[in-house]
């Protein structure tokens, strides 16, 4: 055991996994979904997950850790506008990028309102589609808090009426607390 290892001021945040980051497909089109499944296997480090529509693709998100989003905007059952305030509520740290045959203006608008990062005109250039997956996907966190136990920094979240997603790391584990208005909504593990 060397100096710095004994040191209590050298303590330096866990290295997450390895694990791939996840880029969930939502199309209805199964040709189109296959033209972006083959067009994107480019994109190293990434495991693809597709839904073929809104609910769906919630109920992945319920039991898989998602990393970007992409999807389609008119689609059965739950279409994109309803999944985007969806994961905007449910998932905040999850970047949507929506992809739409629908002309520039206010069908593209509402999307961003709504929360989407990104709105791309279908066709789509793949390799415009995986850079944008790339750039959302690496992007960090916007704080970090440390010295608190997790007990008190869920009291101080209820306190406040939050609405956020808290990645908790200890050790070897991670995890993720989403927060709406103070009010545990969901938590993921592994």
């Amino acid at each position: 055991m060397t100096r710095e290892d004994t040191n209590p001021f050298s303590w330096k945040p866990p290295v997450q996994g390895s694990r791939p980051k996840v880029v969930l497909l939502v199309e209805d089109e199964p040709a189109t979904l296959r033209f972006y499944q083959t067009g994107l296997k480019g994109l190293s480090g990434w495991r693809q997950v597709v839904a073929e529509n809104g609910a769906r693709a919630l109920e992945i998100l319920r039991h898989e850790s998602v990393d970007v989003l992409v999807t389609d905007l008119n689609m059965p059952i739950m279409d994109g506008y309803r999944l985007i305030t969806a994961v905007h509520d449910l998932y905040p740290s999850i970047p949507v990028i929506v992809l739409t045959s629908l002309p520039p203006g206010v069908h593209q608008d509402r999307a961003m309102e709504l929360g989407a990062l990104r709105v791309l005109s279908k066709p789509v250039r793949l390799s415009l589609l995986m850079d944008e997956i790339k750039l959302l996907g690496s992007r960090e966190s916007s704080g970090f808090v440390r010295g608190i136990s997790l007990s008190g920094l869920l009291q101080l979240m209820s306190w406040e009426g939050k609405t956020c997603t808290l990645s908790v790391k200890s050790k070897n584990a991670f995890g993720h607390l989403y927060f709406v208005k103070g009010r545990l909504i969901q938590a993921l593990s592994g």
